[in-house]
């Protein structure tokens, strides 16, 4: 291979490492700062969450979680699961009177919008 190939070879490999690294199409958008609109649509969630727990309505609170989450409860073992925890919520919605206020302290959302953490506190 003849040095003008490998130069031409080399600079197409290397544009092409830099485009797929890229998270953006073809490597140049600016991503979209959407950390505001995120963090408002936490907020909702956990909104939509008393509300359902207030409701004692079992399928939407169940609904958020995914099939290999980990609800951890104060004092107890993790529950491991989407069945395990539908049953320890089940068994929780069974207390008379229950009422549950959650409140949000914090949220913060990575600039990439893949990870969020939401610091908070509830009562029962």
């Amino acid at each position: 291979m003849s040095l003008t190939r490998f130069s031409l070879f080399a600079g197409a490999a290397a544009a092409l490492l830099t485009a797929g690294c890229s998270n953006q199409p073809g490597g140049t958008t600016a991503a979209s700062d959407t950390r505001a609109a995120d963090e408002a649509a936490i907020r909702a969630a956990t909104t939509g969450m008393e509300q359902s727990v207030s409701a004692k309505d079992l399928d939407k609170i169940v609904g958020d979680y995914e099939d290999n989450a980990v609800l951890f409860a104060p004092k107890a073992p993790a529950t491991v699961g989407k069945a395990a925890i539908h049953d320890a919520w089940q068994g929780l919605l069974m207390i008379p009177g229950l009422k549950m206020t959650l409140k949000v302290a914090d949220i913060d959302v990575s600039r990439a919008g893949d990870l969020a953490v939401e610091r908070g506190s509830f009562a029962v």
